[in-house]
């Protein structure tokens, strides 16, 4: 694991360190690791690890990465844990962009996304390197493949990417195979954790957990609309969606770790609405939200 001395996206040497010191090793319980750091490239504002992991698509391959992350393998469990945030992202697509369309999802774990898109969608199929999830997806009825170079040149109407954009050694050629593999007029959807994310500023023993082993990147807005708009794509639009209630703010503020979303006796709705949106309005939410279109042949 080498450091580097120049911006893994663009190549520029103007970088800074940001972050310096333990970084999260897997899941939310499993402790920090030593001897990491952020750069952040004050060209195209991505911030990166370093130095970064080896053998990264080795490791998703596998069942450790799942193990490390989740525990002993388990969909049932899985679907639990990560129902109610995929069913978030699928709310924020909305019916009317899937329905009828060649649906992919680019990171598609054991295919929760898949399933809430089933009934709306016209074709459903999954792409994921951890092949050990292959009949589980299929059994529910959509295709697998464990990587896009098997999905046809502009075999796709909707591709959709949640929380996975992050762990990719090289975002620019994961984007280009979305590009290729998009419709004309084809839509992606893209959510990753935010860079600016609010917590990092109010709590600094939040950077640890933040910062993550297998979260090799860290995007803003401005270091996606740039990759973006680099694979070719259009009409890019950001959003900023927040995951996590108010609780967890105040359970990370008192107990120097997090809850996620469990409810709170104190706060009610309205409370818990209007401290999301504002988050999001700001641009300090938990995760980004891009669309972007590949614009089809001028009529």
């Amino acid at each position: 694991m080498a450091s580097v001395n120049a911006c893994r996206l663009c190549g520029s040497a103007d970088l800074r360190i940001v972050y310096e010191g333990p970084i999260r090793a897997g899941g939310a319980d499993s402790g920090t690791v030593d001897g990491y750091r952020v750069l952040h490239c004050n060209a195209c504002a991505v911030e990166f690890l370093d130095p970064f992991p080896d053998n990264l698509e080795a490791y998703y391959e596998g069942e450790q990465y799942w193990e490390d992350h989740h525990g002993p393998l388990d969909v049932d469990k899985l679907w639990a844990k990560h129902g109610p945030e995929q069913r978030g992202w699928f709310y924020e697509v909305g019916l009317a962009a899937l329905r009828g369309k060649r649906l992919a999802d680019f990171g598609s774990g054991i295919g929760i996304f898949l399933d809430l898109a089933r009934n709306t969608a016209a074709e459903t199929v999954g792409v994921e390197l951890a092949a050990h999830f292959r009949d589980h997806v299929e059994d529910r009825g959509h295709r697998f493949v464990a990587s896009p170079a098997e999905l046809a040149d502009a075999s796709q109407d909707v591709i959709v990417s949640f929380d996975t954009l992050e762990h990719v050694p090289v975002p620019a050629d994961f984007l280009a195979e979305m590009y290729r593999v998009l419709a004309a007029d084809g839509v992606a959807y893209i959510g990753v954790p935010n860079q600016q994310d609010f917590l990092k500023a109010l709590v600094p023993d939040y950077l640890p957990f933040f910062y993550h082993l297998s979260h090799v990147y860290y995007f803003s807005a401005e270091s996606l609309r740039r990759l973006l708009a680099e694979a070719g794509f259009q009409d890019i639009a950001v959003s900023f969606v927040h995951k996590y209630d108010l609780n967890n703010l105040v359970a990370w503020a008192h107990d120097r770790k997090g809850v996620g979303t469990v409810g709170s006796p104190v706060f009610d709705q309205f409370t818990e609405d209007s401290f999301r949106q504002n988050l999001e309005r700001q641009g300090i939410a938990s995760h980004i939200l891009v669309s972007a279109l590949k614009r089809g042949a001028a009529k």
